[in-house]
């Protein structure tokens, strides 16, 4: 068994970006109702690089072995990436001596109470990407969903290369899921909110990746390079309402003022129950439920959402 560590106390807002850090903080439960989920190959590929088995007869031959594997999903959220990571892993793993244990770090309150509720079997803990709970060389994999762009730095890598193993097996999965503009109408819901994002960090800028690069005073990687990337497409269900909900879930949108906010959703509004209001006819069945809470009588849309997966390794310091 693995032992669980005591959380540390952590000031959220001195070291997360400020715009986070209240949207995560008071939007957690629409977030967790809203947000898409990630594709199961996207975690297959992640536990596939990380060398944990993931077949029943990898399991077997681990366990007779005395192997165990543990994986860190660090700003966890409510919990929607590590629900997809937890489900996949129990449907090979012996629940009475699991192979692979999971813990969470999440440093806003709200998202940890959501998570708590969504996954009570998981334990998470109060904590940042520069200040993680955790000895030295413990965890084989450490995730981030739709997150590390809030916190790229070289502190981060720093500290998740800390209590990442060193034995060639330890790594770093990044994913995010960005809603894909081969739909037409969302390639205009996109032009609609992306405008509010220019003073936020976000993945599609890039400017995350500058942390990977080896440069200047910077002499050495903590991490492999290149960095390894793998696409995904995953297609799910949406009405007006819930493309609408998300967009209000977003941080930066969060962060706008009554009037800004007011006038946003009226263009969203048009551009969805008017211009695009046709794009919704599709009625959904019961055994048809990717979409997460389906309400039968609604009118859907087909939505499709680009996952973008980057992976590395820990490299040894001498």
């Amino acid at each position: 068994m693995f032992c669980h560590y005591k959380p540390l106390c952590v000031n959220f807002t001195s070291v997360v970006n400020e715009v986070a850090a209240k949207s995560f903080d008071s939007n957690a439960d629409l977030y967790q109702k809203v947000r898409p989920s990630y594709p199961v190959e996207s975690v297959e590929s992640m536990l596939s690089f990380a060398k944990i088995p993931t077949s029943v007869a990898a399991v077997a031959e681990a366990s007779k072995h005395g192997k165990k594997y543990a994986i860190l999903d660090l700003a966890a959220g409510s919990g929607l990436f590590t629900n997809v990571l937890q489900e996949h892993i129990a449907t090979t793993c012996n629940k009475n001596d699991p192979l692979v244990e999971i813990s969470a770090v999440e440093p806003a309150a709200g998202m940890r109470t959501v998570f708590s509720q969504e996954l009570p079997t998981v334990p998470i803990y109060d904590g940042t990407s520069t200040s993680l709970p955790f000895p030295d060389n413990h965890f084989d994999l450490v995730t981030v969903a739709q997150a590390f762009h809030w916190f790229a730095n070289q502190q981060t890598l720093a500290e998740i290369h800390r209590v990442l193993k060193k034995d060639g097996r330890g790594a770093l999965a990044l994913i995010w899921n960005l809603e894909s503009p081969e739909i037409e109408w969302m390639k205009h819901l996109r032009a609609l909110y992306e405008p509010y994002d220019a003073d936020v960090p976000q993945y599609r800028k890039g400017d995350w990746e500058e942390m990977f690069q080896v440069t200047g005073e910077q002499k050495t990687s903590l991490f492999e390079l290149p960095i390894t990337r793998k696409k995904f497409q995953t297609e799910m269900l949406v009405t007006q309402a819930h493309m609408m909900n998300r967009v209000e879930s977003k941080s930066y949108i969060t962060a706008l003022s009554t009037e800004e906010l007011d006038n946003l959703k009226q263009k969203m509004h048009r551009l969805l129950h008017e211009q695009y209001d046709k794009e919704f006819h599709l009625s959904v069945t019961g055994t048809n439920r990717k979409a997460g809470t389906i309400n039968t009588g609604e009118a859907y849309a087909k939505h499709l959402l680009d996952v973008d997966l980057v992976l590395t390794k820990t490299l040894s310091i001498e």
